[in-house]
């Protein structure tokens, strides 16, 4: 019975590398599962996954024109929903009135425009320095 995409079929692993696991399927040939088909969740080590000789069970996702095959594990699992996570109750601010704003704004400034004219700042590497 020749692979078709769209099947699901069990399989044995015959090889677990960095970017995937090789398959082999009832019919003796022999599919790749990248990676990223593994499982719904992020996968850093294959290994911590699937070993070797485990029976899984696979579904075709597509056959190259040179005979490759591509496998899924994850879309033979159910979807797993996974919740957001909840936001960050953030701390309610007093609204302040527009004249505190101003207020706050000037002092603010005032305070750079000091620091400017006093000469206290190090711009130009120190080459226009006041004496």
């Amino acid at each position: 019975m020749p692979v078709e995409v769209g099947q699901v079929l069990k399989g044995t692993v015959t090889g677990v590398k960095k970017f995937g696991a090789f398959i082999k399927l009832p019919d003796g040939s022999t599919g790749l599962c990248h990676i990223s088909e593994v499982s719904n969740d992020f996968v850093k080590d294959l290994e911590t996954h699937l070993t070797m000789e485990q029976e899984v069970s696979v579904k075709v996702i597509g056959i190259g024109k040179d005979g490759k095959i591509n496998l899924s594990i994850k879309q033979t699992q159910p979807k797993t929903h996974r919740p957001y996570k909840e936001r960050p109750q953030f701390k309610q601010e007093t609204v302040k009135d527009f004249d505190s704003l101003v207020s706050d704004f000037l002092k603010t400034s005032d305070e750079k425009l000091k620091t400017v004219k006093s000469g206290k700042t190090r711009r130009g590497n120190g080459y226009n320095k006041r004496k």
